[in-house]
């Protein structure tokens, strides 16, 4: 990082004798408010009547109260900023394992899905019905992820469309998971909102 980025950064504030730099915006307040309190003490131990301390002393609740609404203020700030940037590394972190996965396992399922060649070995194909699942399964993820409100159904259309578009749109596919679901009923639950999941990826962009 750029040292003068940095340096710009900085206050000229000091914590103590030995010039240790404030961490962060409440030290920074924290430390003017003790040299408020010597300024009050100070002025106090000046003051001739109690009538002068009196009216000095509202004067100081305001500022603090002041004091302590910026504060509030800028901790729910920093709060939420960071709150906005932990979410959007998860949505990140969770989006690039999807996508490392499906490009390990399943790169010949999708080049024979994208050629629209016979697909699963029943059929002449060179595809297994264990790593057409294995696909599925991977792609169905997104829609996990989704659910769970770690990703957003803009984020799945951009980085995994295609993988969903490329089987709604082949007949091979199609009845492959239309055939397991009818099958298999914990299937029918997970892959019957393939086609669905598609549908709101169009409709989101």
């Amino acid at each position: 990082m750029n040292n003068n980025f940095i340096e710009s950064r900085e206050t000229d504030v000091k914590l103590d004798e030995n010039n240790k730099q404030p961490k962060n915006i409440s030290e920074v307040v924290d430390i003017k408010i003790g040299e408020l309190n010597s300024i009050v003490k100070n002025y106090s131990d000046s003051c001739v009547t109690s009538s002068e301390k009196g009216k000095y002393f509202t004067v100081i609740v305001i500022i603090f109260s002041f004091i302590q609404l910026i504060v509030a203020g800028l901790s729910f700030y920093s709060s939420h900023q960071t709150n906005d940037f932990s979410q959007k590394s998860r949505a990140f972190d969770t989006l690039t394992k999807i996508e490392d996965r499906i490009k390990d396992r399943d790169a010949k399922v999708i080049s024979v899905l994208e050629k629209n060649e016979p697909l699963l070995t029943e059929n002449k194909g060179m595809i297994t019905d264990e790593e057409f699942e294995n696909y599925l399964d991977d792609v169905m993820s997104v829609q996990l992820a989704e659910e769970e409100k770690i990703i957003n159904i803009s984020q799945a259309y951009t980085w995994f469309f295609n993988d969903f578009d490329i089987v709604v749109n082949n007949n091979e596919a199609m009845g492959y998971i239309k055939k397991i679901r009818s099958n298999n009923t914990s299937s029918q639950d997970f892959y019957g909102g393939f086609e669905e999941f598609w549908n709101r990826m169009k409709k989101g962009n």
